[in-house]
C-alpha cells in the first residue's frame, strides 16, 4: 500500500503505527497527512526511525564501507534513506506540519541485538533484510564485496564491544 494514498476512508482508525519505514518514503509529510486523515478524532500515531549513524553503528558501518569501496557519494540532505529522519525534532516537525496536536518525541536507546562474537551473523542478517544494503553491495565486484564483508564484520565486532 502506498503511504501517500492510503485506501481507507477518513476517520477509520484509533491508532496509526509506522515502524522503521517513514524514512524511506519520498514524502514523509504526505504520509503523515494521510495518517492524520485516516485517524479518528483523538487518534494517536507512533513513528519510529533510526536517529544517526553515530548512534547506530551496526547499520552505519556497512553503509560507510560499501560507499567508500564503491566510490559512491553520501545521500543528499532530505533524500529518503536510513537516517533521513534522525535529526532531533525532525519527525515532530513533520507531524506538527501535518496538523497533529500534542506531539511528543522520545528518544529510545536500543542496544544492538547481539554481542561482538556474533558480528558476522548480524551483518549477514542485515544484508538479507535491507534492500538498501543489497543495492549498495550489488555495485561492488565480487572480490571487493568479499573484502567489504570482512572489513564490515571486523569493524562491527569492534563497535559491538562497547555495548557488552
Amino acid at each position: 500500500m502506498d503511504a501517500a494514498g492510503l485506501r481507507f476512508p477518513d476517520n477509520t482508525f484509533d491508532v496509526s503505527l509506522c515502524r522503521g519505514s517513514m524514512m524511506f518514503f519520498p514524502s514523509p509529510l504526505t504520509a503523515a497527512k494521510e495518517m492524520q486523515r485516516v485517524l479518528k478524532p483523538g487518534g494517536r500515531v507512533a513513528i519510529s526511525a533510526l536517529s544517526s549513524p553515530e548512534r547506530n553503528p551496526w547499520t552505519a558501518i556497512g553503509y560507510e564501507v560499501i560507499r567508500r569501496r564503491a566510490g559512491l557519494p553520501q545521500p543528499l540532505p532530505n533524500q529518503p534513506g536510513t537516517f533521513s529522519l534522525g535529526a532531533p525534532g525532525k519527525i515532530a516537525s513533520i507531524l506538527k506540519e501535518a496538523q497533529f496536536r500534542d506531539v511528543q518525541a522520545v528518544t529510545v536507546e536500543v542496544p544492538p541485538p547481539v554481542g561482538p562474537e556474533q558480528a558476522a551473523e548480524l551483518w549477514a542478517a542485515h544484508k538479507q533484510f535491507s534492500g538498501t544494503t543489497r543495492d549498495l553491495m550489488s555495485k561492488l565486484p565480487p572480490a571487493e564485496a568479499q573484502a567489504a564483508n570482512e572489513e564490515i564484520t571486523s569493524r562491527l565486532g569492534d563497535a559491538l564491544k562497547s555495548y557488552y
